[in-house]
């Protein structure tokens, strides 16, 4: 806990060099011809550039949309068309996308390609050796790290929207400091949860930075990727282990099917072991239009109530 009050102390300096003016780059005709249209992969990324951008100047569209799994997600045609429309396109990164690795290659080509994963060395990572390139995906689930990609694609919009600078600027400090908030209402909410119960038990690992960030353990029948298979000794293990720790409930997810979760549940049952499902976490996408996780301050903010409320 005392590492998370210090993680807790750093969070308000990491929005500082973002927010510094840019170099003088000489003529910027060029980067001010950029077309307004940006198509990124997943609804997280939407969230967080259509904070850094100015309202109602630029066309946002994501590929994916709420509760769409990107690991196992194949563009169509008119989703390849739409990314070769686009002035800008923004990935994750890290293989989460896993099967559009050749497509963003092939746009790199002719497009404007980011990539927000490219905020980081490889040592901020948690290794993975399910990936190809050997580290997990999901480092939005660490606050810390989420703002400073953030920060990442925020200087990569100033230099192609020069004219648009200092507002992408107030807009970062104003988007960062909301998250920083938010770290610390998580903190407060994951309070009530004792420490020998801090263990989340999903269909598919995407916990594992926020795990790190919150003193949790995670535990899965399919790793990090939804792609991954389970046979019959996975459940039996997991049974083994949910029974030992006298785990209350198992949590599902709104990109995967609770057929898994439910067949864990039955295993407990015949042992006469009472596991609950709790209400779903929100992991690899947000949640729908209207609802409280339909942000990511609102997905996080939801996932930390529900893991909460089922593990107190």
């Amino acid at each position: 806990m005392t590492n998370l009050l210090k993680r807790l102390s750093l969070l308000f300096a990491f929005a500082i060099v973002a927010c510094q003016p840019n170099a003088p780059k000489g003529d910027s005709n060029e980067e001010e011809t950029i077309g307004n249209h940006i198509v990124v992969t997943t609804s997280l990324l939407r969230d967080m550039v259509e904070n850094l951008l100015p309202k109602g100047e630029y066309k946002i569209e994501s590929l994916m949309g709420s509760g769409v799994d990107p690991h196992i997600y194949k563009p169509t045609r008119k989703d390849v068309q739409r990314l070769r429309e686009a002035d800008v396109v923004i990935f994750n990164g890290l293989h989460l996308e896993g099967r559009m690795g050749e497509i963003k290659e092939q746009l790199a080509k002719k497009q404007r390609v980011l990539t927000a994963s490219d905020a980081f060395n490889k040592e901020r990572f948690i290794n993975n050796s399910e990936f190809e390139d050997g580290q997990d995906p999901h480092f939005w689930f660490d606050l810390p790290m989420w703002i400073d990609a953030g920060a990442h694609i925020s200087r990569e919009l100033k230099e192609l929207y020069p004219h648009h600078s200092d507002d992408i600027a107030n807009n970062f400090e104003q988007w960062a400091t909301a998250i920083k908030y938010l770290y610390r209402e998580v903190f407060e909410i994951l309070s009530v949860v004792p420490e020998n119960k801090r263990i989340i038990i999903t269909s598919h690992d995407a916990l594992s930075y926020f795990a790190r960030e919150f003193s949790f353990e995670v535990n899965s029948l399919q790793g990090s990727s939804t792609s991954a298979e389970f046979g019959v000794k996975d459940v039996k293990d997991m049974v083994d282990f949910i029974i030992s720790n006298e785990i209350p409930a198992i949590f599902p997810e709104n990109i995967t099917s609770d057929q898994a979760l439910e067949a864990i549940v039955k295993g407990c049952e015949k042992r006469g072991y009472e596991l609950k499902i709790a209400e779903e976490l929100y992991s690899d996408a947000l949640g729908e239009a209207g609802t409280d996780a339909a942000t990511f301050e609102g997905m996080v903010r939801a996932n930390a109530v529900t893991i909460a409320e089922a593990l107190k």
